[in-house]
């Protein structure tokens, strides 16, 4: 556990600098006067990056003109930024190639007074976002009204819908327009990008709801980015794009590590030439799938740590980083699902020394443990119950290694617990389980076929059972 931490520390760090540092190129300059506020003392900029948001910078305010100004001789990333008072966002705008604009609102009503000078993106988006919102309370009431009408003498609940649809038809059409009219806008892109994919009808030759439920869902995965723009790079620094890659990779694509190799090459393939994208995307892969509770997502992460970063496709990564990632892939193949367990051998009680190949049972039971540990002591029984009930039908042995007890205690407990399988002393050992078999934190179980292929890895009791129940009666 520690070795992932240290990985990612390093990697978090590196890449938060990152996510809020600034490219140069001619500065930027932006200016804030706010009516009715009740702190001059701070106004913060900040930004969305990823599923997180950052401090940028403090506004320095001048008593004269009572004006704040964010401002650097280097450029800020293209992105949506928000002006923060006391941890809450007030107003939310766009930061485009124009970087010198002002900006000016009554804290009161910071969205309704909004005004910009000398930026047409974020004058527009404002336009649009006060006919936006003198509808939506419209549609509000209209729907409370029809939550309420049939205990209401003389609701005409038909003429509320019909209001109520043409409310939703004005919003509908207020974001058509914006989206026509100004297709250049980052705004515009973010908005796009918020917006699901529409299926069309199935064809008609489909019967089955089995097939028609197969073309919605391949329809919608082929479609899924059509409405985001891959390549702006600006929308990684927005609230909509971090989530619509998880969602595309948690949800649309099978999660057996050849379907998701294959979604993440892809994906990246797609985005490679948006440097802002591709820089954080890699990285958010890498890292959910390295942290991940799924037994076959290292898989993936191993994959993406030879494909890209040992490749020197991530070139603006650490070469500590690198290094330390690529460890940490060298240490999960040999462990990964399907491979063949690594074969050692340790001295039982009798100090006579037991392989773990020697097992002949269907399934054995790999589970590295010690005396002092709290969750062992609460595991072990129930594998044992498990295992006295069930060794013969299911045809499974365990192989349980003690990590690092006192060897009185060790015997102690094993005869105090009954455990009557195999077990053997590890701290005495013809191979470096521990590194190999990831054994830093107990207890660390895995479960091998016949063949001594592992089919599961750090599991639970239940886990275990239920495998075997499935797979141990074919």
């Amino acid at each position: 556990m520690k070795r992932i931490l240290l990985i990612f520390v390093l990697g978090v760090l590196s890449f938060h600098i990152w996510a809020q540092k600034k490219s140069s190129d001619k500065g930027h300059r932006i200016t804030v006067s706010v009516k009715n506020f009740p702190d001059t003392n701070l106004l913060i900029l900040g930004n969305y990056f990823g599923d997180k948001t950052y401090i940028i910078d403090t506004g320095k305010y001048d008593k004269k003109t009572k004006i704040y100004a964010f401002s650097d001789t280097a450029k800020l990333y293209r992105g949506i930024y928000f002006l923060v008072h006391k941890q809450a966002k007030v107003v939310e705008f766009a930061v485009s190639d124009n970087q010198n604009f002002e900006i000016s609102f009554d804290f009161q009503e910071p969205y309704k007074s909004l005004v910009f000078k000398n930026s047409q993106e974020n004058t527009d988006f404002a336009d649009f976002q006060k006919q936006q919102n003198e509808l939506y309370p419209k549609g509000d009431e209209l729907y409370k009204q029809l939550q309420k009408c049939d205990s209401i003498p003389n609701c005409d609940s038909a003429e509320l819908h019909k209001e109520l649809r043409s409310v939703y038809k004005a919003l509908t059409d207020g974001k058509i327009n914006f989206v026509q009219q100004h297709p250049g806008y980052l705004m515009t892109k973010v908005l796009l990008a918020s917006k699901d994919i529409e299926i069309p009808t199935p064809p008609q030759d489909l019967k089955t709801d089995e097939e028609i439920n197969e073309y919605r869902y391949q329809y919608y995965k082929t479609h899924y980015f059509d409405n985001i723009d891959l390549k702006e790079d600006g929308l990684v620094r927005s609230p909509v794009f971090h989530d619509k890659v998880a969602f595309y990779f948690d949800k649309m694509i099978h999660p057996n590590p050849d379907s998701v190799n294959k979604a993440v090459d892809e994906f990246l393939t797609k985005i490679e030439h948006t440097p802002e994208m591709y820089k954080y995307c890699l990285w958010y892969l890498c890292n959910k799938y390295e942290r991940s509770n799924r037994i076959t997502d290292d898989a993936v992460f191993v994959h993406i740590v030879r494909e890209y970063y040992a490749k020197g496709k991530a070139p603006w990564t650490g070469q500590s980083t690198v290094k330390a990632l690529v460890k940490r892939a060298d240490e999960l193949e040999p462990i990964l699902i399907g491979k063949k367990a690594p074969d050692f051998a340790c001295p039982d009680t009798n100090e006579n020394w037991i392989s773990l190949y020697s097992i002949r049972s269907k399934y054995t039971v790999l589970i590295f443990w010690a005396t002092d540990c709290g969750v062992c002591k609460t595991e072990i029984p129930k594998l044992k119950a498990f295992y006295d009930a069930n060794k013969k039908l299911y045809d499974f042995e365990v192989y349980a290694v003690d990590t690092k007890s006192n060897k009185n205690e060790w015997k102690q407990m094993i005869r105090s617990m009954g455990l009557n399988w195999i077990n053997v002393n590890g701290t005495n050992s013809n191979l470096d389980w521990f590194n190999i078999y990831d054994a830093h934190s107990t207890p660390a179980v895995y479960v091998l076929d016949k063949n001594k292929k592992i089919v599961l890895k750090k599991v639970g009791g239940e886990s275990i059972e239920d495998y075997l129940k499935i797979e141990g009666k074919k």
